[in-house]
């Protein structure tokens, strides 16, 4: 996991994407352990977290549809729950932010929209396991698939 301590100890302001909070509270078998190391970091005030409303409406999804409130409930808790994480809703300037982004990279919405988030927000550390944010260069992406090995 040395990948993981230097991803940490080089960044000051992490953009949570919505696939690692899943692996956290799912408890993925390969990603899991590694976001819950990422957000151990995060409670205890190493390194400051945000993400987007956006990626609660996005987890909530499957939840919802297999009647999991227990889920829905896991999630709300874990992403209101931590001072050193904050859901940042959209706005306007992340709305520009995102069309401006999109205009330069063949990227969906949603994702360009979490790009756009990190950039408002401050973020210098984007951790997704997307490869197809790769490109973005105004935000380091860092690939769960990257930190374990």
């Amino acid at each position: 996991m040395d990948g993981l301590t230097t991803a940490l100890r080089e960044a000051r302001v992490l953009y949570l994407d919505t696939a690692p909070l899943i692996y956290a509270i799912e408890d993925h078998p390969t990603f899991g352990p590694v976001v819950g190391q990422v957000l151990e970091a995060v409670d205890v005030g190493r390194v400051r977290a945000v993400s987007s409303t956006l990626a609660l409406a996005e987890i909530l999804v499957q939840p919802y549809r297999r009647g999991r409130a227990d889920l829905v409930a896991r999630y709300r808790e874990i992403l209101a729950g931590s001072p050193n994480l904050q859901l940042l809703a959209l706005d306007d300037r992340i709305a520009a932010e995102a069309a401006r982004i999109r205009a330069s990279l063949d990227i969906r919405l949603p994702d360009a929209a979490h790009l756009a988030t990190a950039v408002v927000a401050g973020a210098d550390t984007f951790v997704t396991n997307d490869v197809r944010l790769r490109p973005f260069r105004e935000v380091r992406v860092v690939l769960l698939r990257d930190l374990l090995g």
